[in-house]
């Protein structure tokens, strides 16, 4: 399938994922169909929330319109099929001149935020275009990609995925990204119900929260999203890190097993039971945990976890294997070079180590724990002898 794109802004998705290094979390979703509608969505979105166990006056519906979108809209778009209609909102809000809009990473808005903010990232953007599209009758569905880039934020590492929406038609499926503009087959697309994109929504604001060290607010949010969306793993995953920043291990660990009911293999909630495991002493447990999950999918860092973990039972060239690895799945980032830095000096294979470690610092000049190791490399360097094996 060939994506038909439309697109603004850098290609980063919505944070989806938060915890503790060296451990992170993936969203896995489950598939659905969204009401078409405004009015018909508001009120059957009220329904479904309230069957969910939720008051919905504790929560935002992500797709609510305002008056003043409405009189925008009926000044920009004029009659046509669906497909010229959503073309001709896509122009608007593509035109800087009548729509400035600033890319914002960590700003999830509903749509009509996004719309008096001019900005947002692109959940919020997709928010957006999905409310317009459905004020004029027009059935639109979100979309998950599950593309997975990676950022590190001190001691936490968070994943972040990207959302669209999608309108079916009798010719097939056309796809409105937000991101950069593109054309490429699209893999891991989850469709999405409306009452996932109010628990992405929701799980969004609660990781900014948890980001911010307002852990009551995150656990708040985050039970919410849960409750909305009983399968969400990732949700879960963020809730466990969130009652554990907080202090408490046990509620960590309920949620840790909670989420594992649904994903028993998920390798990112597998690695945070092990870090939590880990913590209070339960090192045969923290390995157990480890070598249970599946790493066919796993991100950079939980392969440079699984290496670390090699190295601890005294088998460095598995290490190796792991590392280089989580090379392989993301060669731009500094982590995998520098744990083969410190693999290879433990083997003493300096030169080895050093041009690992000259990667590292390519790519994180400003990283302190990367200038230090250098500069104990170039101490050996520089020495009377190095030797060098594998």
């Amino acid at each position: 399938m060939k994506a038909k794109l439309a697109t603004r802004g850098p290609t980063r998705g919505p944070t989806l994922s938060l915890t503790r290094t060296p451990t992170l979390l993936v969203l896995l979703l489950l598939s659905g169909c969204a009401s078409s509608g405004t009015r018909m969505q508001e009120a059957d979105w009220t329904q479904r929330v309230r069957a969910m166990g939720v008051d919905p006056q504790e929560v935002t519906n992500p797709l609510q319109v305002s008056e003043e979108m409405r009189q925008a809209l009926g000044k920009v778009v004029a009659s046509g099929d669906p497909r010229d209609q959503l073309a001709q909102i896509q122009r608007y809000l593509f035109d800087d001149d009548k729509f400035p809009f600033s890319y914002d990473a960590r700003g999830t808005y509903t749509a009509q935020q996004t719309f008096e903010r001019r900005s947002g990232n692109c959940v919020s953007f997709t928010n957006l275009f999905i409310a317009l599209g459905r004020t004029l009758g027009i059935h639109l569905q979100p979309a998950l990609i599950l593309r997975g880039d990676v950022e590190k934020e001190d001691n936490l590492v968070v994943i972040n995925t990207h959302l669209i929406a999608l309108y079916a038609h009798a010719d097939g499926i056309i796809m409105y990204d937000f991101a950069e503009q593109r054309e490429e087959p699209i893999k891991g697309l989850s469709i999405l119900d409306d009452l996932w994109l109010t628990a992405i929504f929701l799980n969004n604001r609660g990781v900014d929260d948890l980001r911010d060290g307002d852990y009551e607010a995150s656990i708040r949010q985050l039970t919410l999203a849960t409750r909305l969306a009983p399968a969400f793993t990732a949700a879960y995953g963020n809730l466990g890190v969130a009652h554990r920043l907080a202090g408490n291990p046990e509620e960590a660990l309920a949620t840790y097993r909670r989420a594992l009911e649904i994903e028993s293999r998920s390798p990112t909630i597998l690695n945070n039971l092990a870090s939590l495991y880990r913590s209070q002493g339960r090192e045969a447990e923290a390995r157990a945990a480890l070598e249970a999950a599946d790493l066919s999918n796993a991100s950079p860092y939980l392969l440079i976890t699984r290496g670390d973990l090699a190295v601890a039972q005294g088998d460095p060239a598995r290490a190796l294997k792991y590392y280089k690895r989580a090379r392989r799945a993301n060669p731009r980032l500094p982590g995998p070079w520098l744990a083969i830095a410190r693999l290879q000096l433990r083997r003493n294979n300096v030169e080895a180590a050093r041009r690992a470690l000259e990667r590292a610092q390519e790519l994180a000049p400003e990283s302190q724990e990367i200038q230090k190791l250098g500069e104990s490399v170039e101490k050996l360097v520089d020495g009377p002898s190095s030797s060098s094996s594998r």
